[in-house]
């Protein structure tokens, strides 16, 4: 060892030992209620407010700005904790979320099939409409194929062939595999001939707000938006209908009043904090009242609402209606201070995504991770959730994005279905570069160390193994590693005073805790990287049962 080395370790130990002097604070986490049970259907609601996104800017811009007790928290280092996580930090399976990747890799055949159960519309037979599509950008319609299956059918835009539909395919198998909710959405491609109208009038909004029957012609002028290939058929996603009764969308703050199990505030559930983290991965710039959805669903005889994201037409490089705009993804739609910069530089600010101007491949848009700063990520519009994101919150989603192999980006990106398969090649690259840019950037906010066990040796002395996500997810070299802890009781009585280890598996001797069952003991750990980079401090929790044994009770970062 090295004596700058020797310097930093014994620097780190008298860090641990400063740090048993003080009593940590260790409330546990009880279960947390079952959010799928039986409740009366709740009303429906519209699922797109235009004003909605405006009280959005102007609430989360007053909030950040005058809420004088977050900033105090936030200052201090003590933010407002997520509320739907067990004691080890973890999201349990809920009616929002599902652990798939993250907890149990999938196969390359799973990724590429996502959501997916029915293999989408049959392009052979006939598709009725049943209703217009008024909701979004794209062309498109809804519509029954022959088997008596609904989907909502989103073209792509004229002069972008496989751009959108591509990066909704793509940004779903994503998505479902993180954990969230998502429709099924298909590639679909089809003669349009295939597309009638029924005999009974379906109605779309006329001039001066007025309704009127949709006509041949309405439908021609659908078609005459979308890219049509030389063989006449024309390309888009056909999103399947969701299970359930539509109950309308869900916001990013507060509950839904008539559903009983929604009890925990949106912006304290870390699977919507941690979004902040997985959509900026996918560019989904715009994630707003409109692009959630809340159904009724009915399973094992109970009826309860489930949550879901939708519409990933805007995602990747992508918009509904050709290339995404470089500012997304950068700014607010209206970000003040922004203004302020190029009016005070007279224009002369000039930031390096105005200066990026090369899309590599027309189908796939202006997708890039050159330019690509997680924390600085700007959505459409300010959301509280995501301000109110931790170093915990940021590091349990940047985990779920890290999880994701390269074979199994390519896969998801290869479901995009290009003609030329070089694009899903490029999206998938620029997934992987995106997704190491998340792991750098959340995993050194904390102490990455996980998947905690404790195990008993035969003189009765105990070992606590871990995983190094840093290391086992290829971002930094297993040399150079070292952990340092120390262990006290909950009230700050020191057990043991620093050691150090070059291996994800600490010693803990014979600990002298009173013989009392409840009693709790705190193992204060760190890492130091090549003798320079300290992290943060962890703690792991162990109890002492009734029986005289230690079992693992919880952590906190």
């Amino acid at each position: 060892m090295n004596i700058p080395t020797a310097i930093v370790l014994l620097m780190i130990a008298s860090v641990n030992v400063t740090a048993n002097c003080k009593p940590c604070t260790f409330l546990g986490t009880d279960s947390i209620p079952s959010d799928n049970r039986h409740i009366p259907m709740p009303e429906p609601l519209d699922h797109h407010v235009p004003s909605t996104n405006i009280k959005r800017i102007a609430n989360a811009t007053l909030l950040r700005r005058f809420d004088l007790g977050r900033g105090v928290r936030l200052a201090t280092g003590n933010p407002y904790k997520a509320l739907n996580t067990d004691a080890m930090g973890e999201v349990p399976n809920s009616s929002w979320f599902e652990n798939r990747n993250g907890k149990k890799r999938m196969t390359v055949e799973e990724i590429a099939r996502g959501p997916n159960s029915v293999g989408g519309p049959d392009t052979t037979g006939t598709w009725t409409i049943f209703r217009a599509k008024n909701e979004g950008d794209s062309p498109g319609f809804h519509i029954i194929d022959d088997r008596g299956e609904r989907y909502v059918i989103k073209l792509d835009p004229r002069g972008f062939p496989e751009l959108a539909s591509g990066a909704e395919v793509i940004s779903t198998k994503i998505m479902y595999a993180a954990g969230y909710r998502v429709p099924e959405n298909y590639v679909t491609e089809f003669d349009p001939n295939i597309v009638k109208l029924p005999e009974k009038d379906i109605m779309i909004e006329g001039r001066w707000g007025r309704e009127r029957p949709m006509t041949a012609e309405d439908l021609q002028n659908v078609f005459d938006l979308s890219h049509a290939f030389a063989n006449g058929k024309v390309r888009g996603v056909a999103s399947r209908y969701i299970e359930g009764k539509a109950l309308g969308g869900w916001k990013l703050k507060g509950t839904r009043p008539d559903d009983p199990n929604d009890f925990i505030p949106h912006e304290h559930r870390r699977e919507i904090r941690g979004l902040r983290v997985v959509a900026s991965w996918i560019n989904h710039y715009d994630i707003n009242y409109g692009n959630t959805f809340d159904t009724y669903v009915t399973v094992d005889g109970k009826s309860y609402v489930r949550h879901y994201l939708i519409d990933f037409g805007g995602t990747l490089g992508a918009s509904t209606d050709g290339p995404m705009p470089r500012l997304y993804g950068h700014e607010y739609f209206f970000d003040m201070w922004r203004v302020l910069t190029r009016i005070a530089t007279l224009g002369a600010y000039y930031p390096l995504y105005e200066r990026w101007d090369t899309i590599a491949y027309p189908a796939a848009g202006t997708w890039e991770a050159r330019t690509f700063k997680p924390a600085e990520y700007r959505f459409l519009y300010p959301s509280l959730a995501f301000d109110n994101l931790t170093d915990g919150d940021g590091y349990w989603a940047a985990r779920i994005v890290m999880s994701f192999s390269d074979k199994q980006l390519y896969a998801a990106a290869a479901e995009g279905q290009y003609r030329d398969p070089t694009v899903a090649a490029h999206i998938a690259e620029i997934l992987v570069r995106r997704r190491d840019k998340i792991g750098r950037r959340y995993y050194s906010q904390v102490n990455p160390l996980d998947e905690f066990k404790l195990h008993r040796l035969s003189g009765g002395d105990y070992e606590l193994s871990f995983k190094d996500r840093a290391i086992v997810d290829g971002l930094e070299a297993p040399e150079g590693a070292m952990y340092s802890y120390a262990i006290n009781l909950l009230n700050g009585c020191p057990i043991c005073t620093s050691a150090v280890k070059t291996k994800t598996r600490l010693s803990l001797p014979a600990l002298e805790m009173p013989s009392i069952a409840d009693t709790y003991a705190i193992v204060k750990i760190r890492t130091v990287r090549d003798g320079e980079r300290i992290s943060p401090l962890l703690c792991v929790y162990l109890r002492r049962e009734v029986d005289g044994s230690l079992t693992l009770a919880g952590l906190s970062r």
